[in-house]
């Protein structure tokens, strides 16, 4: 699924509630409690403030004051990639369960590209192919380990940089990394842990946008492996 929207470049992104929507001076307590709390409440702790540090970052894409259209603008473009994530396992895929609210929601008001496919189920590969929009065996030779997006290939991010835009990446570690060649055409690129979560990529993506230049586009490309093996990786409820 792609969206895409006009966005206000004027307006901030506010500090009152932290990504996991406790108010700051409170964080600490609430992850206390849910160190100590049963597994079912932390799990279920877990995912309400996974479903709102994706909510914030999603909404705050669009939370600009309402103003007249003096002339056409560049939009702001946000991709966010959920590594691993099936859609059938979605909602508003057919999983019965409302697993997905959010995007759930996105689609409703938005597009859902429904016959849209990966181009592998590797995540080098794929994602190679949605940067540089042509087929991974012409990008490169698919060896798993040693596949990376040539510095010869226009990737998205060099062609809108090209026209102006400020671009921020914030990957989540694994074959998506700087030494892949996916930081081509991004003027901050940064690499959490591998295999890394939303919880550590989304604040970082969130910093960046509110530093970036009023009335200038921007292009940011946020990605996570919460879906993605190992699922029992250490992270911030662990």
């Amino acid at each position: 699924m792609f969206t895409r929207s006009l966005v206000d470049n004027r307006n901030g992104f506010g500090d009152g509630v932290d990504l996991l929507g406790a108010p700051h001076g409170d964080q600490d307590e609430t992850l206390t409690q849910a160190k100590h709390g049963s597994d079912d409440s932390i799990e279920r702790m877990a995912g309400r403030r996974f479903q709102k540090l994706i909510s914030v970052l999603l909404i705050c894409v669009g939370c600009g004051p309402a103003s007249a259209v003096q002339e056409p603008v560049s939009p702001n473009i946000l991709v966010v990639s959920i590594d691993g994530l099936r859609f059938d396992r979605t909602h508003m895929g057919g999983n019965e369960n409302p697993s997905s609210p959010n995007l759930m929601q996105m689609a409703q008001n938005g597009i859902s590209f429904r016959s849209a496919f990966s181009q592998s189920n590797e995540s080098s590969y794929s994602h190679a192919a949605l940067f540089v929009s042509r087929m991974p065996n012409e990008i490169g030779r698919p060896e798993y380990l040693e596949f990376t997006v040539p510095p010869e290939e226009l990737t998205l991010a060099e062609a809108l940089s090209d026209i102006g835009y400020a671009t921020g990446g914030f990957v989540a570690g694994g074959h998506i990394k700087k030494i892949f060649g996916f930081a081509q055409g991004f003027d901050t690129f940064e690499e959490s842990s591998d295999f890394g979560s939303f919880f550590e990529t989304v604040p970082t993506a969130l910093r960046w946008l509110r530093k970036q230049e009023p009335g200038r586009p921007w292009f940011a490309f946020v990605h996570g492996y919460d879906c993605h093996r190992p699922y029992a990786h250490k992270g911030i409820f662990w």
